[in-house]
């Protein structure tokens, strides 16, 4: 491709001979390989220790929903109670007394003479 443009040539990445590709040491190759894959599995693990400490807040933060509705649950029914009392149950009325009837008056007796 660069003897069809040369003018183009330098965008082209530079090729090394095959033969010192093949003559390379294969642990030279997978070193840079290897320390990847290290660093790698570090992040893993940092991830899955933070995934674990989320699990953890969000454990905790679902306790603590709970327990603040558990709280107000209560205190809105106290303060229903308080503004509704219950009602007394009714009192037994005193019954009205009767007038008692006189007894009946004296018959005149006889007529009167005079």
């Amino acid at each position: 491709m660069a003897a069809r443009t040369p003018l183009l040539a330098w965008l082209l990445p530079v090729s090394e001979p095959q033969a010192a590709v093949a003559a390379a040491d294969p642990a030279q190759q997978l070193a840079p390989l290897a320390s990847n894959l290290e660093s790698i599995r570090r992040s893993v693990e940092q991830l899955a220790a933070k995934q674990d400490q989320m699990v953890q807040n969000i454990v905790l933060l679902q306790a603590t929903e709970e327990d603040i509705r558990e709280k107000m649950a209560f205190a809105s029914a106290a303060q229903q109670t308080a503004a509704n009392p219950q009602p007394r149950p009714p009192q037994p009325r005193a019954q009205p007394v009767a007038p008692r009837a006189l007894p009946p008056a004296p018959a005149p007796a006889g007529p009167v003479s005079r």
